[in-house]
Parts: structure tokens; C-alpha cells; sequence
């Protein structure tokens, strides 16, 4: 019956592109560090005025010229103790920051950043002690590529 009705509709067809992406992976890279190159005094870090670094680096780098979003935000995971602090580095200069949003890390850019996790000025670290700590790493919120790597968790 709707054959005989002039005001029915043709058939419809709708279509679009879809890309299907592959998230990319973090990867241990030349300027991360995963160990001190020296043992820690409690006497010494609680007499720093300033923050010592732990020798702990954090960097995402895209050396394959893909465009990837390289843009990070890095946040200590909960539990960490007061006495610990994420730093922002641009190319060799540290300044403290509470929260590490938007990190560029680029390859061999002058500008790069990277953070470090440092002991605090004044840090009352108790000898012996064993601190079991999480850096979370995720993509910025104008990271838009579907390749963007997911969050990380480094403890």
C-alpha cells in the first residue's frame, strides 16, 4: 500500500568513515631513571632546605615523527607520603609544582619536560623505611588521537 502513496519516502542509505586505531605503548626510554645513584641519609634530608632529587625521571617519548599527543598529566597515586614531590623539568631546569598538567615530552625538543620525584625540603624520612609509591601518567584532556597512549601506573 505505501507503493501507491506519492509522498513515501525513498530508501535511505546512510554512511561514514570509521578509524580503527591502535593505542600506543609507554616505553622505558634513555632519560628515565628507575634507581638513585646514591644512598639517602635521614639525618641529610631532614636538614635540605632544598627538594632532593630521588634519581625517579618520568618521560613519554614519540621518537617516530608520528604527531602523537605529547602532552601528559602526572599525579602521585593516593597514600603517597607528605614528604614526596612530582617536579616538572624543562630541559635540565626544575621548578616545584603541586599539580603536573599539560607535560610536554618530545623528543630532543630544548623545551621538553619530564617530571622527577624528588624528597621534599625537610623531607622526616625514617631510616629504613620501605615507601611504596604510585606516578600516574595520563594523556592530557586535549590529547585527541586515538593512538595516545592510555593511562600508566609506574609503582
Amino acid at each position: 500500500s505505501c507503493a501507491s502513496n506519492p509522498s513515501t519516502p525513498a530508501a535511505l542509505t546512510q554512511q561514514w568513515r570509521l578509524t580503527i586505531a591502535e593505542t600506543a605503548d609507554w616505553a622505558e626510554l634513555g632519560r628515565d631513571e628507575d634507581e638513585t645513584t646514591a644512598a639517602f641519609s635521614p639525618i641529610v634530608l631532614a636538614r635540605a632546605d632544598n627538594g632532593t632529587d630521588t634519581g625517579l625521571a618520568f618521560h613519554r617519548n614519540w621518537g617516530d615523527g608520528s604527531g602523537l599527543c605529547q602532552r601528559v598529566d602526572v599525579a602521585l597515586g593516593a597514600g603517597a607520603p607528605s614528604y614526596l614531590q612530582l617536579r616538572r623539568y624543562r630541559g635540565t631546569d626544575a621548578s616545584p609544582s603541586s599539580g603536573l598538567s599539560d607535560i610536554r615530552m618530545q623528543t630532543g625538543a630544548s623545551d621538553d619536560d619530564h617530571a622527577r620525584l624528588f624528597f621534599a625540603a625537610n623531607a622526616a624520612v625514617t631510616a629504613g623505611d620501605e615507601i611504596t609509591i604510585a606516578v600516574v601518567g595520563t594523556p592530557n584532556s586535549a590529547c585527541a588521537d586515538p593512538r595516545t597512549p592510555g593511562p600508566v601506573t609506574v609503582e
